[in-house]
């Protein structure tokens, strides 16, 4: 389908602006950015003005295919390559959630060596604050 085209205005100052307003010359050295964006940038290297941007108007469809593409593969292969992370992950949750919070907490830790990972971060949060005892009341779950 089409596309609907959006303009967003920003700028560090958080106010709209425009060409040129506190804009200095990348000289094209920052990598992604085409040279005709340059005067765009702040001294940051920061867009004042972001390009247009472009949103799905319709159903997008899903194709497996998708997990084909070269950038995909790049990005999961950071997880993928060893098994590591999936792995431990996995035996995270169980140990996690049959009340093993010493193995859990051991797996997550490994994770977050080698990963941002948020909800690894959360469980070890988790058995940190409770200094590694699961509390009596303890479900596996939070409640809003």
């Amino acid at each position: 389908g089409g596309g609907l085209s959006v303009s967003i205005p920003f700028s560090s100052s958080g106010e709209g602006a425009t060409h040129g307003e506190g804009a200095t010359s990348a000289g094209g050295g920052l990598e992604g950015v085409p040279p005709e964006m340059d005067s765009y940038l702040n001294e940051r290297g920061v867009p004042i003005i972001m390009p247009p941007l472009k949103l799905p108007t319709g159903p997008v469809q899903y194709d497996s295919q998708d997990w084909l593409d070269d950038d995909m593969r790049k990005m999961r292969n950071k997880y993928m390559h060893d098994g590591t992370f999936f792995q431990r992950f996995a035996n995270g949750l169980q140990s996690y959630y049959s009340k093993d919070w010493e193995h859990a907490r051991e797996c997550f830790q490994t994770i977050l060596e080698r990963f941002e990972d948020g909800p690894s971060r959360y469980f070890l949060k988790t058995i940190e604050e409770n200094n590694g005892i699961p509390p009596n009341n303890f479900t596996g779950y939070g409640a809003a």
